[in-house]
């Protein structure tokens, strides 16, 4: 087969509809024109066996009547002789005549049944005599000799005709068997040249044909530049061009697919993170150079959590990044993705966080040493600060006791922010504990609110506490969640405005306590609900006004997080916030339900302003 250009469907091909169109008519009007000559050659046989058979019977009809003719006229000349049987002589003699030519007539068409007529012939000639002269004697004898050879004549005329009629059969029949095998083989002749026809079609299809299926087995190996000669019928040849058109564009796409592979390649092997690919079975099937720097003891082929991987197991990698300490001070930063497709497998991206670990880890160190230290000059100052704020009034002035306040303010914002820093690096370093039990959190909700109405009061805000009984008891560190408590109340105080309602709810299930903390604030954009829980964030440049380290809302989360609870945030511009805790139940209860201040002892709804 050779590979060479294609040209135009339509230069010069044929159609093989067309084709076998003209085909089929060509064959319907031979048959057509077979049958109707067939046919013809039918009726005329039957037509010319009816003419034989009329002619036959006709002249055995008259041959009857002359023999009747024949037997009146011996009859009569049998009688004795008067005037009256003179007549009877004289016009059975002119029916004899009249029968005669009659016969002589209708015998004409057939040689033997002429000879017969001939031998009446005599016989015409004395009855005419007789006609003319019916009583003379001479006459008379002379008509009555003929009579019995006319007889004689007559009946094998007669003879004659029934053996007519068998041969007009005998060849009506046998012009019917020879139009009928006439019509046969016209017929077999006219589809014997359709099928020569075809098969010569079918040849000239079959060598493209042949073409297409080695080409196509040689694309299906792999050889993407096999092409067909576009030529045959027209159908064909469309098929030869669509194929070749069909080749170019597969040998365009594997290019640019090798090319892209090749790059993603050249890619992979110069990530600074590690790749490694694994089969459904858990093997590795391959990796980059930097994953065998990283993890030397994996190799192609071998088990992915074999003895001496640090891969952890897939569903914490699939789940998020995990971190990983490897011999060698070395923290690999690891997580897995499902590939898809019918193979499936699951790739792993190991990343060499050591550096940045190190960096938080003095990080968290400098913070913990910092605040350690600034602890105890804070606490000093706050209570000497404290104490001239106590003192004797008359000894300050009214300028002195605002710098007090200043100073006493002040103080109270780094204290704050120094625990805060600490409460992070103890959790950051895995000295944070909290110790969970079986509790009842109506104390700690009631205790938070108390705490925090003087504060909502002072903006003109009011407190409203929503407790849902009955409710299992939660699992959970009383203390611990008093603070997240409080920080989510103090965080919705400062950024809801003044006239504002904050909303305390605690309900529960079976499964887990809810608290709920809503308001009516300024809301949030998708961006800061998205970062909210992220260490020193403070929001859009608005939010930074109000006072706040940042670190609130983060140690609300990792509380939340040490508990193996949750923490959702939702919020919308000019509507206001609401942030939902889920911490797990210690037994399983159902129902529950909000009860107003005047309501059933098993419920309270209690609100402050």
């Amino acid at each position: 087969m050779s590979i060479i250009g294609t040209r135009s469907p339509h230069a010069d091909g044929r159609s093989i509809s067309r084709t076998l169109r003209l085909a089929l008519l060509g064959l319907t009007i031979a048959l057509a024109i077979i049958g109707a000559i067939g046919i013809a050659a039918l009726y005329d046989t039957r037509q010319r066996y009816e003419d034989q058979l009329s002619a036959a019977s006709a002249l055995e009809v008259a041959a009857a009547n002359l023999l009747a003719s024949t037997v009146a006229l011996e009859a009569n000349l049998a009688r004795p002789r008067s005037r009256r049987a003179a007549r009877f002589v004289q016009s059975a003699a002119r029916s004899f005549e009249d029968g005669v030519g009659r016969v002589a007539l209708l015998a004409a068409d057939d040689a033997a049944s002429r000879a017969l007529a001939r031998r009446i012939a005599p016989a015409r000639r004395n009855a005419a005599a007789l006609a003319e002269h019916p009583t003379i004697d001479r006459t008379r004898r002379s008509a009555r000799a003929n009579l019995a050879d006319v007889r004689d004549a007559l009946q094998a005329l007669a003879a004659r005709q029934q053996v007519r009629r068998e041969d007009a059969r005998d060849a009506a029949q046998s012009r019917s068997r020879t139009a009928l095998i006439a019509i046969v083989f016209g017929a077999g002749l006219a589809l014997v040249g359709v099928l020569a026809f075809l098969t010569l079609l079918i040849r000239t299809m079959r060598s493209p044909l042949d073409e297409l299926v080695v080409a196509t087995r040689r694309m299906s190996s792999g050889d993407l530049s096999a092409r067909v000669d576009a030529t045959g019928p027209k159908e064909i040849e469309a098929l030869g061009v669509a194929f070749n058109a069909m080749g170019a564009d597969l040998a365009s796409a594997n290019a640019r697919v090798e090319t892209q592979r090749q790059r993603l390649q050249t890619t992979i092997q110069s990530l600074g993170d590690g790749l490694i690919m694994c089969d459904n079975g858990d093997r590795v099937t391959s990796l980059n150079p930097r994953a065998s720097e990283l993890v030397p003891r994996l190799r192609t082929g071998a088990a992915a959590h074999g003895a001496g991987s640090p891969l952890p197991q897939l569903s914490e990698a699939l789940a998020g990044e995990v971190t990983v300490r490897r011999e060698g001070d070395i923290t690999l930063a690891v997580t897995a993705a499902r590939l898809a497709g019918p193979d499936g497998g699951t790739v792993w991206t190991l990343r060499d966080i050591t550096e940045r670990a190190r960096l938080e880890q003095a990080k968290s160190d400098f913070v913990a040493t910092a605040s350690h230290e600034l602890r105890s000059p804070l606490t000093s100052i706050k209570g000497f600060i404290e104490l001239l704020e106590t003192t004797n009034a008359d000894n300050l002035t009214d300028r002195q006791r605002e710098f007090i306040s200043i100073v006493l303010t002040s103080t109270d914002r780094l204290v704050d922010l120094v625990n805060d820093l600490l409460d992070i690096a103890r959790i950051e370093s895995g000295q944070f504990e909290v110790h969970p039990r079986s509790v009842d959190l109506r104390d700690t909700v009631e205790e938070v609110a108390a705490l925090m109405t003087p504060r909502l009061e002072g903006k003109r805000q009011r407190l409203d506490v929503q407790i849902y009984d009955p409710r299992p008891p939660a699992l959970a560190d009383a203390a611990r969640i008093r603070q997240v408590i409080t920080n989510l109340v103090t965080n919705a105080h400062l950024y809801t405005d003044e006239g504002g309602t904050v909303t305390l709810r605690l309900s529960a299930d079976a499964r887990a306590t809810t608290i709920t903390v809503a308001d009516t604030g300024r809301g949030m954009t998708p961006e800061d609900a998205r970062r909210i829980f992220d260490r020193f964030y403070r929001g859009s440049v608005d939010e930074r006004k109000h006072p706040g380290t940042g670190l609130g809302l983060a140690i609300v989360k990792s509380l939340v997080d040490l508990h193996g609870g949750s923490i959702d945030v939702s919020s919308e511009l000019g509507r206001g916030t609401t942030f939902t805790v889920r911490l797990p139940s210690a037994q399983g209860l159902a129902g529950a339900r909000p009860t107003a201040v005047d309501g059933p002892a098993e419920g309270t709804h209690r609100g402050a302003c």
